[in-house]
């Protein structure tokens, strides 16, 4: 694994790796964090300088849709805790549920009531 660049002294978060995510800043090289210490959830952290400032941070999975910081955490690999699998199984499955335009678009993917895969419908659970 590679070294930070830049300083960063919480003692809650875990170095994952540095690089660029054109998707936060295209001119940037990040360090990338996963804080562990930050109440209920942990937050991912993108520092791009030395001050106190330079960073963004958020919630992992924190917000109602996936934000750009999620988006760099899942595409480089982090490691999800199983409610964190949830939270975003339920994020992607809302995502797909309003693509699909309600009830009549999910009856075209029944298989008659005939099968069951599992225990859960994820796309619309009050059905």
């Amino acid at each position: 694994m590679n070294e930070p660049g830049y300083a960063h002294d919480c003692p809650h978060c875990r170095f994952l790796g540095r690089g660029r995510a054109a998707i936060l800043d295209a001119k940037k090289t990040f360090d990338f964090y996963v804080c562990e210490g930050s109440g209920d959830r942990r937050s991912f952290i993108a520092r791009y300088g030395n001050r106190e400032d330079q960073y963004m941070s958020g919630p992992l999975l924190g917000t109602a849709e996936l934000s750009h910081l999620d988006l760099v955490a899942l595409y480089n690999g982090l490691e999800l805790l199983p409610e964190e699998n949830e939270r975003l199984l339920a994020k992607l499955a809302d995502m797909y549920r309003r693509r699909l335009g309600g009830v009549r678009e999910y009856q075209k993917l029944s298989a008659g009531g005939e099968v069951s895969f599992g225990s859960g419908n994820y796309l619309f659970p009050n059905n």
